[in-house]
């Protein structure tokens, strides 16, 4: 399958105190987290982040970047008959791979800029099988970005009401597009 797609980027920067203020909701997303099969598996999710509030202490500014992968139609049309492993594929070789070159780009901004704290969305994927799994430390440790969902913020009301890019969710194919999002944290 030809697969076709193109991407927008929007970025913005706000105070972090409004992202505790109006998009903090550590118990809420910590309940989803744990309904998760990466839930204790891998080290950028729960249990055993850091405390937020303390993680984040000192910093001020948060620059959130969205990348929004966009389906033409023929692509969405041919995702609606796709097998899940197709389907899971397709995502891997459009989002996925959009969101590891978001993720090496906050990696080379982070750390050219210190201070500063990368956040990502969803579950670290550097590693095949997270060295959790094995009572092991992370393997890579200065490459380890913490989700935002781990962390405690609202990533879908984040998306929509800064960013202005609705989440979307499809129960068959592909939505119209789909949203990786990324964030800086700065002094």
């Amino acid at each position: 399958m030809t697969l076709i797609y193109t991407t927008e980027i929007k970025c913005v920067s706000v105070p972090l105190g409004d992202m505790f203020k109006k998009y903090y909701d550590p118990e809420r997303f910590l309940s989803y987290c744990k309904e998760c099969p990466s839930y204790g598996r891998v080290w950028s999710c729960p249990p055993g982040v850091p405390l937020t509030t303390e993680y984040l202490k000192g910093y001020n500014t948060i620059h959130l970047v969205a990348v929004k992968v966009i389906y033409d139609d023929e692509t969405l049309k041919k995702a609606q008959s796709l097998q899940p492993d197709e389907l899971d594929k397709l995502m891997g070789d459009s989002y996925g791979k959009v969101k590891e070159a978001m993720r090496e780009t906050l990696l080379a901004i982070r750390n050219r800029t210190e201070p500063s704290i990368a956040i990502a969305a969803g579950e670290c994927k550097i590693c095949e099988t997270c060295a959790r799994v094995e009572n092991q430390p992370c393997r890579f440790p200065e490459r380890l970005l913490y989700s935002f969902s781990a962390l405690g913020f609202d990533l879908a009301k984040v998306s929509s009401d800064i960013l202005g890019i609705p989440i979307l969710w499809e129960n068959k194919g592909l939505p119209k597009y789909i949203v990786a999002l990324a964030a800086l944290v700065t002094k």
